[in-house]
């Protein structure tokens, strides 16, 4: 018998090629556009522009002590720590628009907060008292100011709650009277 070699090496290089070819389609299925292009990177959520962003672009924070400050490239550094952050970062209204409820608690509150007899006394007018003193009394003062001042708006709010508690209530009662009479109504004409 007599034996030929019909095997190629052209045709083994080939086959090869071939089946790592398939390999790396199929792996290539199962990946994350990530791990398919690692020269991107990953999507992060960045800390200092507060955007998402793939993490082959780096940002830089840039901070400045006076307004308009011009770097050695010439480019103009932001002033405050909103422009040099970005928009993103602050969420809301800086002024917020308030409501028809917390408008009338926040005039109960002032009602409740000038009606005091104590804010009457004229303390800082008195001509004897030090600068170091009159300072620390204006401190202790402005503090005590202030928790006057939560106490008043807590109470506006308790007042305000317990009359809407108390509207309430009354319109449920004349809703059940309202029901009960025409239940009555109802049995007595059938």
């Amino acid at each position: 018998m007599i034996r030929i070699n019909v095997f190629n090496e052209s045709d083994y290089d080939r086959l090869l090629l071939q089946r790592a070819v398939d390999a790396y389609h199929a792996e290539r299925v199962q990946k994350s556009f990530a791990e398919r292009h690692p020269e991107l990177g990953r999507m992060i959520n960045c800390a200092v522009c507060n955007l998402r962003h793939r993490s082959s672009r780096t940002c830089i924070p840039i901070y400045s002590r006076t307004l308009g400050t011009i770097n050695e490239k010439g480019e103009l550094i932001p002033d405050t720590k909103r422009q040099a952050n970005g928009a993103a970062a602050y969420k809301g209204s800086i002024l917020k628009h308030r409501n028809a409820w917390g408008l009338q608690v926040l005039e109960r509150a002032t009602l409740i907060f000038r009606d005091r007899d104590d804010h009457r006394d004229m303390w800082w007018l008195l001509e004897d008292v030090s600068a170091e003193t009159l300072a620390a009394m204006k401190k202790s003062r402005a503090e005590y100011e202030d928790k006057l001042g939560k106490q008043a708006l807590s109470r506006a709010l308790n007042e305000k709650r317990a009359e809407r508690a108390l509207r309430r209530k009354k319109l449920s009662t004349i809703a059940n009277r309202s029901r009960r009479i025409n239940r009555e109504v109802l049995r007595g004409t059938k």
